[in-house]
């Protein structure tokens, strides 16, 4: 599902805890992510406090994730 989500090119950041993004990450490169997806996709293996990759920490989502998407408006030329 995240995959799929990341691939749109629609998702703008999304928000898990640390644990469950390094089995997400372990996860991707085991099924053939390029090191260069990973290192777009996910913050980890990098330290919680650098703000890089479009998967990230939030404290206390051991349970759930937010995804936020771009706004499609963005892209509207007038």
């Amino acid at each position: 599902m995240i995959h799929s989500m990341l691939a749109s090119g629609r998702v703008k950041r999304v928000l898990v805890d640390w644990y469950i993004q390094s089995a997400l990450y372990e996860q991707a490169r085991s099924e053939g992510s390029s090191e260069e997806q990973l290192l777009e996709w996910f913050q980890y293996p990098r330290k919680r406090w650098q703000a890089k990759g479009l998967i990230r920490h939030y404290k206390g989502h051991k349970n759930h994730l937010h995804v936020r998407f771009n706004d499609p408006l963005d892209e509207v030329i007038l």
